[in-house]
């Protein structure tokens, strides 16, 4: 019987002091985590496979929402959690990509947003 593979997630998130926090939980959690911190970082790191991604919905440079659309052109098929501390909509949830596939309040708990983004990796 082989191991279980370890999921590979991307975090999209402005915030360094969240991006550390969850790289350590990351690493408890068995789940092999990368870290951007702006839409600038997605360059070295096309080509890369991940199983899922969580992006903050409130990003410095840009929206989440923008973000996502970024990825899905770079990462087709890749499964998205939009993340947020304060959910405030911007712009209406029916023309959000389709990519996303579930969203999340950082509040609920942290460890909650690696479970549902593993999750959504093992569904694809």
């Amino acid at each position: 019987m082989n191991p279980p593979k370890i999921p590979r997630l991307l975090l999209i998130d402005d915030d360094p002091a969240f991006g550390k926090i969850m790289t350590k939980l990351a690493q408890r959690f068995s789940v092999a985590l990368t870290t951007c911190r702006s839409l600038a970082d997605l360059g070295p790191l096309r080509g890369w496979t991940f199983d899922a991604a969580l992006v903050d919905y409130h990003l410095e440079s840009a929206s989440g929402i923008t973000a996502i659309r970024e990825l899905e052109r770079h990462f087709q098929d890749l499964p998205v959690i939009l993340i947020s501390q304060t959910y405030k909509a911007e712009e209406d949830e029916s023309s959000w990509p389709g990519s996303i596939k579930d969203f999340c309040r950082k509040s609920g708990g942290l460890d909650s947003l690696l479970i549902a983004a593993v999750a959504v990796a093992r569904q694809e």
